[in-house]
């Protein structure tokens, strides 16, 4: 339970992009694929910047 309380922000963040995703390809592939691409990216770069600031 811990371990959930702890990383509730991360898995908040990453249910988040899905469902934006998800909303994306219900207009259409192409929107779907291109907001999917623009969220890993920016996840990417979310991961970079936190495990700079930890070590």
């Amino acid at each position: 339970m811990k371990w959930l309380l702890s990383h509730i922000h991360t898995i908040l963040l990453v249910l988040g992009f899905g469902f934006v995703a998800y909303a994306a390809f219900l207009f259409s592939d192409k929107l779907g694929f291109l907001a999917t691409g623009m969220l890993l990216v920016s996840l990417a770069a979310i991961i970079n910047l936190s495990a700079g600031q930890s070590g």
